[in-house]
């Protein structure tokens, strides 16, 4: 009859395996259980490190991505660059729309992208979130509505 310490190795090493990750085995994961679930924590906590600052990478590209995208809206209507007293270090840009003021923060990384843009305008009007999204899509709409016509 096999101990619960080898039964957990037994069961580490059928699971490395097959799958990716340390192996498993007597050399690398410890008899004792405590310092086998140690292990296999320390791993896991090195595996969601490795996780997280993927996730990060894609977060940041994504908000690049919108930014560019705010940024060549802000060239077709009239726009500044404004400071939110809550977060100074991170520039507003907002847009005046026929619908109505839009704004997005802009993270201290994508500050480049905001090279040549006005700065001080209107205050911002309070509008929420979405109450922005909402003014961006009636400007489609009537965009959609000028082109169909």
């Amino acid at each position: 009859m096999t101990t619960p310490s080898q039964q957990l190795i037994d069961a580490a090493n059928a699971y490395s395996a097959h799958n990716s990750g340390p192996g498993l085995d007597h050399e690398w994961y410890p008899a004792d259980p405590t310092k086998a679930f140690i292990a296999g924590a320390q791993w896991a906590e090195a595996e969601i490190a490795q996780l997280r600052e993927a996730l990060e990478a894609v977060v940041k590209a994504a908000y690049r991505e919108r930014n560019a995208i705010a940024v060549a809206l802000s060239r077709l209507f009239p726009s500044w660059i404004g400071v939110d007293t809550d977060e100074p270090d991170w520039p507003v840009l907002y847009v005046e729309l026929p619908t109505g003021q839009v704004s997005w923060h802009f993270s201290p990384d994508d500050a480049d992208l905001l090279s040549g843009a006005s700065v001080g305008g209107t205050p911002w009007d309070g509008h929420t979130t979405d109450e922005k999204y909402a003014r961006l899509a009636a400007l489609a709409a009537g965009a959609a509505e000028e082109v169909q016509g």
